[in-house]
């Protein structure tokens, strides 16, 4: 679906793939079209089976090296995609500022959200998903806190 809509793929990486398109808002159309594909496809799985994808984009200038693409604006498609809802597609304010009133979808506003290695907070945007719900979904996943423990004893004894 990349290369039809005039992409590139740039790479694959494990259960990731990185790619660049010429405009906006091909990227956008073909990530509403991939994760149409998934949906049907697994229709007649069971839901712990399906495979589901989560797409981050964002609009930004990359530095080309060889083949690959380095640079902040893919550092911030790959945060975006980790803040994107399961099978959902997460955008920037760039991304979404060239796409909105161009492609029919809902874009809802996530906020400034601060990731990794990124100094400035991202402005987030999810396309048809409800923020609220996917922050009631992130609640009851398992989580594990590691808190100090206060010292109960002598320099010999520890705690593990």
């Amino acid at each position: 679906m990349v290369r039809q809509s005039s992409g590139r793929v740039v790479k694959t990486m494990g259960d990731g793939c990185l790619a660049e398109f010429p405009s906006p808002v091909e990227p956008a159309r073909t990530a509403l079209a991939v994760q149409e594909a998934m949906e049907s496809r697994d229709t007649d799985r069971p839901v712990q089976e399906r495979l589901h994808f989560r797409i981050g984009m964002h609009v930004g200038d990359v530095v080309v090296v060889d083949n690959d693409i380095l640079g902040d604006a893919v550092n911030v498609a790959a945060r975006l995609e980790a803040l994107a809802p399961v099978g959902g597609i997460c955008l920037s304010l760039s991304e979404r500022d060239q796409i909105k009133g161009r492609i029919d979808v809902e874009i809802i506003p996530l906020g400034a959200v601060s990731v990794k290695n990124i100094p400035e907070p991202i402005e987030a945007w999810v396309i048809g998903e409800d923020p609220a719900g996917l922050l009631a979904v992130s609640a009851k996943l398992p989580a594990v806190v590691v808190m100090p423990f206060e010292e109960i004893g002598s320099e010999d004894e520890f705690f593990c």
